[in-house]
């Protein structure tokens, strides 16, 4: 499972900087802090999802959207594309380690769980 979505992550990043041509993108820093009072979650415009990974900015609207909804929106617009940005937290290398590290996790757990049996 997450497999697939690492792989729909990265399906998706491809179809908008390849297929509609998005050219521009940055980095952005995770959020570390765990308290309500600074919560700067970024969230879809059109869907209202909680976009952690990674987003679509656009600064002539100023709106975000999840990638599917930033595709979508492209497609039709293609003229906003000039004000719109690739925003991500993770590149392709953290999305493979992130589940390197919890796969082994789960088969440490998985051994852990089996020894008390």
């Amino acid at each position: 499972m997450l497999s697939n979505m690492r792989d729909c992550e990265v399906a998706l990043r491809s179809q908008l900087v390849e297929d509609l041509g998005l050219k521009a993108s940055e980095r952005i820093r995770p959020t570390t802090s765990k308290s309500n009072e600074n919560n700067d979650d970024y969230e879809c415009d059109v869907c209202h999802s909680i976009l952690y990974i990674s987003m679509v900015n656009n600064s002539h609207e100023d709106c975000d959207y999840c990638l599917r909804h930033g595709i979508e929106i492209l497609s039709k617009k293609h003229n906003q594309l000039k004000y719109c940005k690739f925003l991500y937290t993770f590149d392709e290398t953290d999305l493979d380690m992130i589940l390197v590290k919890l796969r082994e996790r789960i088969d440490s757990k998985k051994k852990k769980t089996s020894t008390k049996s």
